[in-house]
């Protein structure tokens, strides 16, 4: 349980640990009464079951003479007041006491779930390849819920349930001290017997059962992911296989860890009610007289009556907390070993780019790879240029788009924007806030057209003309204010559901102009366009390459035509750069390239005008 506490205090902030000792504070204050409460039967129920009580205790005594009443029944209806107060003044301590700790608990939820997301976010790009983003999500959403749920509250109520225990045994141990020694050693005995033997069982389940969530989670996330190879393989049946197995585990487990926390309760509950009658008869055997062992039978019923719901308590938060562990160990870890140091709080100004950027001896390697993906690469992109990247699959083109992007840090080399080195001089995240980004795949989000192209901008905040001017380049603005009956406001479903491929991708291209960036790098981002609709976007981006630095990565060599300059990528190499026409003319590779590539959709396309370096100048 210290082990527990340690890693617990590791993921709660300095002001969390705080309220947790004002939390700790309060169970103090909650012990006290209900130990009040308690005690407060105890005059009470003497005076009750013998009036001459009121003379023969000196304190009772003292008490019928402070308060001034003139008969006995008036001072026992003063006591049932009393105690009345106490009982209801520890059932008040009792509420706020259970109110001040479900706060604290799902506040600390709200806390530890927020910083591991910003974690996670902090973390760099290749960090994300080994892990699976349903993993992750489980991680927040799940086992930190878990955590608090299963470790830390259990815990809190441990502590709440062990005070009042130790109170009400001291009570009972001052008012029948052999009887009280005997039944706390006796419990103590029972509880401790069925906990040790259970607790490798529980610890084993709580580790399946974290497989199983993590497993339920991840195929979940799959298929709807998947959703329309499902449909169209009729793979429905498959994938419902792969949720049914640990699913069924997960159930069966979970069975097993309640019944293993709650089936002792019936054993102690009779050990208990054996206790009390055991009580009675020995208090007969030595007191002889009925009358003078009710005052200590009733305290005793009424402890009990407190008792059996706390140690039960106690028992099921055991068996809780070792069940959970497995889940504070796997939030720990992450929570531990991950830092926010790449998370920035405050984002710098856009860096822009006057004269170029240029790739100089790059070299990376991914993790655990035989062979770089890149290997001496030298690329200069001049600003205000088009330029294009070709190449075949496992050229390189992707690992060179995610070194410009600033996601990746060269293994050997320098990445410099006007002679600056981006990654020396710590300036990566100025760089990607001058970038625009259209990827191949666009992914879009549950909501609004608005809220997708202004993505992570507040609705409040979007700018309505930028957006619309970002629209318009994507040559989408027609089609939202037209044919969509709440216009930019339409929600576009999960994933974008409601939109055709070329729609979505145009919807991407859209979010990429929205800032007006510098620098546009579009990754095959007009793959999924049909030819008319791609020319009219490319010349409506490349009307702005009089201000910007355009970097296309296309697998239509139509796409690339009238760049600037085009590499040709082979084997992380540079193998050929020049124009078009001359490529086709002095590289073997691209002229194959150049011949294999879609006669009927260069027959249909005109040819895609870019502004040239010379029409620049003029």
């Amino acid at each position: 349980m210290l082990d527990a506490w340690r890693k617990l205090l590791v993921l709660l902030s300095p002001r969390e640990r705080r309220l947790g000792a004002g939390v700790l504070a309060m169970m103090v204050i909650v012990a006290f009464f209900e130990l009040a409460g308690v005690a407060s039967i105890l005059p009470f129920i003497a005076v009750v079951a013998a009036p001459s009580m009121i003379e023969e205790n000196v304190y009772l005594s003292r008490a019928y003479d402070w308060l001034g009443v003139t008969s006995a029944n008036d001072f026992m209806l003063l006591l049932g007041l009393g105690m009345l107060f106490m009982l209801l003044s520890s059932l008040a301590f009792r509420s706020l006491g259970l109110w001040v700790r479900i706060r604290y608990t799902h506040g600390c939820t709200h806390t530890i779930g927020c910083t591991l997301l910003s974690k996670y976010l902090a973390q760099p790009y290749p960090w994300y390849f080994e892990r699976h983003s349903a993993r992750l999500g489980n991680t927040i959403q799940g086992e930190v819920a878990q955590t608090i749920n299963g470790v830390l509250s259990p815990l809190l109520r441990i502590i709440s349930n062990s005070l009042l225990t130790i109170a009400l045994l001291t009570l009972l141990i001052i008012v029948e001290p052999v009887i009280a020694l005997s039944a706390g050693a006796l419990m103590a005995a029972a509880y401790g017997t069925i906990f040790m033997s259970v607790r490798p069982i529980l610890t084993r389940i709580g580790t399946h059962l974290r497989v199983a969530h993590g497993t339920r989670a991840r195929v979940t996330k799959e298929v709807f992911g998947a959703i329309k190879d499902v449909k169209t393989n009729g793979l429905e049946q498959n994938f419902l296989r792969l949720y049914e197995a640990p699913s069924s585990r997960a159930a069966r487990l979970q069975a097993k860890q309640i019944l293993l926390s709650q089936m002792p309760s019936f054993a102690m509950q009779g050990l208990i009610y054996g206790g009390i009658l055991s009580v009675i008869l020995y208090l007969l055997s030595a007191y002889g007289s009925i009358e003078s062992m009710v005052p200590t039978i009733a305290i005793y019923a009424f402890a009990a009556y407190r008792l059996m719901p706390a140690l039960q308590s106690l028992y099921s938060d055991f068996a809780n907390l070792r069940t959970n562990l497995p889940m504070l160990e796997s939030v720990h870890r992450d929570y531990h070993n991950l830092s926010k140091s790449g998370l920035v709080s405050k984002e710098p100004s856009p860096l822009g780019i006057t004269e170029c950027l240029e790739l100089s001896g790059i070299t990376y390697s991914y993790p655990n790879a035989a062979n770089p993906a890149l290997a001496s690469l030298n690329l200069k992109v001049p600003a205000r240029h088009t330029i294009g990247l070709v190449g075949t699959t496992g050229a390189g083109k992707t690992t060179a788009v995610d070194l410009i992007l600033g996601l990746l840090e060269p293994t050997d080399g320098s990445m410099l924007v006007d002679g600056q080195d981006l990654w020396a001089t710590g300036r990566i995240r100025a760089w990607q806030r001058t970038l625009g980004y259209v990827p191949q795949h666009i992914y879009l989000n549950d909501d609004s057209i608005a809220a997708n192209i202004a993505l992570g901008v507040p609705m409040d905040e979007i700018d309505q003309e930028a957006l619309e001017r970002a629209a318009r380049t994507a040559n989408i603005h027609d089609f939202i204010v037209n044919e969509l009956e709440e216009g930019y406001d339409t929600p576009l479903g999960e994933w974008g559901v409601r939109l055709s491929g070329g729609q979505r991708q145009r919807v991407g291209i859209a979010r990429a102009l929205y800032h007006d960036p510098p620098v546009i790098v579009m990754d095959e981002a007009t793959s999924a366009l049909d030819n008319v609709t791609e020319r009219v976007v490319m010349e409506a981006v490349q009307k702005l390459g009089a201000q910007k630095t355009i970097i296309l990565i296309a697998h239509r060599l139509t796409t690339v035509q009238n760049c600037d300059r085009i590499f040709l990528l082979e084997n992380g190499r540079i193998a050929a750069s020049g124009t078009y026409n001359e490529l086709v003319e002095e590289n073997v590779h691209f002229r194959e390239m150049a011949r294999g590539s879609d006669e009927d959709a260069a027959q249909e396309s005109p040819t895609l005008e870019y502004p040239t370096n010379a029409t620049r100048s003029a």
